[in-house]
């Protein structure tokens, strides 16, 4: 007899970007133990001293909160009129940012998705803003040379203008065909997942999945402008009937000092390799999905980034 299937149908398209950042710094020394926490402290300080009326105000008492970029960004807040998101304390930040230090260059990836790929030029003045000022506690300074989308160069310092003329990339994030596989997702930046309010201690198959599409769905609706999808427990309950992992992960210690909070804050996860097998036909598009968007927490601090590898289908 066929497998019943019949649960409503999950398809949701996400626009994004990906843009690849170049700084030169005029030191080699690293800026920070913790790079992508340095570079978006440092990025969210100085947008918010360029673009606030006031600075002292709370954001979420500010009468503006909705209309403001830095808001937009770092303080992502649902529309009092949304059904489903209202309940969220916050929402998933509609970017990501990575980075990797060579001695005196830094690479940033930065993944702008829906509404925000055209706050580009934001995030390109407020880096070279922020490069006068300096990085770390002994602020060194950078130059931003050039930032490309693909292979196109849309920025570079010799000149003050910006390309948005860029092509867009999309995700069409559907359920696929039922096949069985086996793939490899190596994690190269922290995984965090939570389950139950905690913080699990590595790898969950229901804390993973849920947690990728509860983020696939925020990211859809609020920063896409997409229709709410009440219902994923049928696609979460076949995930765990049709996918078994095993997993090799290692703890990676990181921590921050925040300024908000005036405490330092840890940013332990892991790292490593979670091996995927069964129905991965059904899954690969919301698998591929997540190459791009990551998953997790803190993802804006470059977290919960992989790479599918060893695909086999049989």
């Amino acid at each position: 007899m066929p497998e019943d299937r019949s649960f409503p149908e999950f398809r949701c398209l996400i626009p994004y970007n990906r843009f690849t950042i170049n700084l030169s710094l005029n030191d080699s020394k690293p800026i920070s133990r913790f790079v992508e926490a340095t570079i978006r402290g440092g990025f969210g300080i100085t947008l918010r001293k360029l673009v606030c009326p006031s600075v002292e105000k709370n954001c979420a008492e500010c009468i503006l909160r909705h209309s403001c970029i830095y808001c937009y960004l770092f303080e992502t807040t649902p529309q009092s009129n949304s059904p489903r998101l209202k309940n969220y304390k916050a929402l998933p930040r509609p970017f990501t940012l990575w980075c990797e230090q060579n001695e005196n260059t830094i690479n940033i990836e930065l993944v702008l998705i829906g509404n925000a790929i055209k706050t580009l030029p934001y995030f390109i003045y407020t880096l070279r803003k922020l490069g006068s000022q300096g990085l770390g506690k002994e602020r060194i300074r950078y130059e931003l040379k050039t930032v490309r989308a693909g292979e196109k160069v849309v920025y570079d310092n010799s000149s003050d203008e910006i390309d948005m003329q860029f092509a867009k990339d999309k995700l069409d994030i559907k359920q696929g065909k039922a096949q069985t596989g086996r793939c490899v997702l190596n994690f190269y930046s922290p995984m965090i997942l939570r389950k139950n309010g905690r913080i699990v201690d590595g790898y969950d198959s229901h804390a993973f999945f849920s947690t990728l599409m509860r983020r696939i769905t925020s990211l859809f609706v609020i920063h896409c402008d997409g229709e709410n999808f009440d219902d994923l427990k049928p696609l979460l309950k076949l995930w765990e009937e049709k996918i078994k992992a095993q997993t090799s992960l290692k703890r990676v210690h990181k921590s921050r000092f925040s300024t908000r909070q005036n405490r330092r804050i840890k940013y332990d996860g892991f790292t490593g390799e979670v091996i995927l097998e069964g129905d991965l036909g059904t899954f690969m598009p919301f698998l591929n999905a997540g190459e791009i968007l990551s998953v997790g927490k803190n993802t804006a601090f470059g977290y919960g980034k992989y790479k599918i590898k060893e695909i086999e289908m049989r």
